[in-house]
């Protein structure tokens, strides 16, 4: 990953990772997965209302299916220790 973003943007400081980053990096790999899963798993269950003509629906369907992943993936990320209040705060304080 290092590596590629060298060749993609040499002499960057945004391009370099840090220690943090490569310590968290594996739990975010593993929360990305999970959270692929559930909202295949939330897909699968709710494909009759996606593929209902009415489109009232279909739009209800759809934010069940983006709200499940943003939720789930935020509280993986939580439980794992990727992200804590205080980083929460400092995102919103900005």
């Amino acid at each position: 990953l290092q590596r590629g973003l060298k060749t993609a943007l040499p002499d960057n400081t945004v391009s370099k990772l840090d220690d943090r980053f490569k310590s968290k990096f594996p739990k975010i790999i593993v929360a990305s997965v999970i959270m692929g899963l559930g909202v295949f798993a939330v897909d699968y269950h709710l494909v009759d209302w996606l593929n209902d003509a009415f489109a009232f629906s279909s739009i209800f369907a759809l934010t069940i299916i983006v709200a499940t992943g943003m939720g789930l993936y935020a509280t993986l990320l939580f439980l794992s220790g990727v992200l804590n209040r205080n980083d929460i705060a400092k995102y919103f304080r900005k």
